[in-house]
Parts: C-alpha cells; structure tokens; sequence
C-alpha cells in the first residue's frame, strides 16, 4: 500500500511539475485597437500578426476592436520587428511596432477604406487628353 501512494504522489508531483514548466514559458504579447476612419472600433476585422521571421498569426478584432495575439518570447523577443495587417472587407491598414522590455508590443491602426480606379480608364484618360492636345497643336498649324 506504501509502494502505490508513493507511485501515485510521483505521478502528482510530476504532473505538476510539466504544469508549472508549461505555464512558465514567457510570452510576448501584441495587441491593439482596429479602428476605422471616423476613430469607430472595428469588430470582426482579420488580423496578420508577424514577429520577426516567427510564424504570423492570425486572429480577430473582438466587439471592443481590439486584438490579441501571443508568440514564445524565444520567437518574438525583446526589439524584435512586428508588423500587424488588419482587412474587413475592402477597407485595411498597416502598422508596425517593436517588442518592449516587458514582452509587449502595443499597434493600434485604423482601417482605410481606399478606391483605386481600373488602370485602364486612368490611362484611356491620359491617352483621350493626349490625342485632343495633339490634334489642337495640329489643327493651329494649319
């Protein structure tokens, strides 16, 4: 009967120990507020964590616009790069900051919501302005 308690408080002792050892292993932290351009927390934005070559994560911005994402300190340590990439729908943004001594790396960013125009009616317009100056300059030579 001694034999199996003690067997059984080295299993305790033991998984506790893997417990403690697992709990312990330091974390840097990144997080921040997705905004959008009125100041407006933005929920539900996709969120690209990248930390200097360590594999990005991914995550959400909650109801309060804000973001949480955890590397291992080894993988994201002190002056390390981050850079964050959030996107809902057409509007994005991009920001990048530096892990502190405290293992934190704080990057709010507002959303831009930009329309680009087809490259192909910007050139069709440069073209149209080229062939009417064109044809003014040859029409005044005449």
């Amino acid at each position: 009967m001694n034999k199996q308690l003690g067997i059984l408080l080295s299993v305790f002792a033991l998984m506790i120990l893997s417990v403690a050892a697992v709990s312990a292993t330091p974390l840097t932290a990144v997080s921040g507020t997705i905004t959008d351009q009125n100041n407006a927390v933005v929920a539900g934005a996709t969120v690209t964590v990248t930390c200097d070559g360590a594999t990005p994560k991914t995550v959400s911005s909650g109801a309060d616009g804000k973001y949480y994402a955890f590397f291992p300190a080894m993988d994201c340590g002190v002056d390390a790069p981050v850079t964050v990439h959030a996107q809902l729908g057409d509007a994005q943004g991009d920001n990048e900051g530096t892990v502190t001594y405290s293992g934190t790396c704080k990057i709010n960013m507002s959303l831009v919501n930009v329309q680009i125009p087809e490259f192909g009616v910007i050139a069709g317009g440069i073209a149209l302005i080229g062939a009417i100056a064109g044809f003014a300059v040859l029409r005044k030579k005449n």
